[in-house]
């Protein structure tokens, strides 16, 4: 039997502030869905359990073709931005060492609070986890091919940033990335 999740969730390359004991703290948004987050490269462990937070939702623009000038355009937009006040609830920590430089990172996994009364956050999430998906699958069809270069490697590096990775990645890693993130879309 396969795990698979209840919500889907999909990487989200944006940051967030909580409060704790009178501070406001940033932190790192790695992941979302509807039900919580994956927050990483926190400052620290926040002392309480749940937490007031401010995320920023932004909205990733549905790419519909497969034209280069059209896609340079999109990819050149102003990306419009939601911010939403919530509160977190911690279910699960973690602290990660770097082997590269023995950097510790400390993620928690979180489930959002009082949810229900909040209609707007959880559209804002929708749209953005069915836009992330479909940019996802269209950018997963680019990369199924023996020959990428020219147009159609431009279109993969200007697809890839759009959805928030590294820009200049080598293709085998970014198809790597890809693949994953497809993956943890459900599982």
């Amino acid at each position: 039997m396969t795990y698979q999740r209840k919500n889907l969730r999909a990487p989200i390359v944006t940051f967030l502030l909580f409060e704790d004991e009178g501070y406001v703290h940033k932190a790192k948004l790695a992941n979302i869905s509807k039900g919580g987050a994956l927050i990483s490269q926190l400052p620290h462990f926040p002392s309480v359990n749940i937490v007031g937070t401010l995320l920023d939702i932004p909205q990733l623009p549905v790419v519909k073709t497969d034209d280069l000038e059209k896609l340079q355009e999109t990819a050149l937009l102003p990306k419009k931005r939601t911010i939403f006040r919530t509160r977190l609830r911690t279910v699960r920590r973690t602290t990660e060492t770097s082997s590269v430089a023995d950097v510790f990172s400390k993620n928690i996994g979180s489930e959002f609070v009082d949810m229900p009364l909040q209609q707007d956050l959880l559209l804002a999430i929708d749209e953005y986890i069915a836009n992330y998906s479909y940019n996802l699958i269209f950018l997963l069809r680019l990369l199924d091919s023996n020959v990428i270069e020219g147009e159609r490697l431009e279109k993969i590096q200007i697809l890839s940033e759009i959805l928030g990775h590294e820009k200049g990645l080598k293709v085998p890693i970014l198809g790597q990335k890809v693949i994953n993130d497809y993956k943890s879309l459900q599982w």
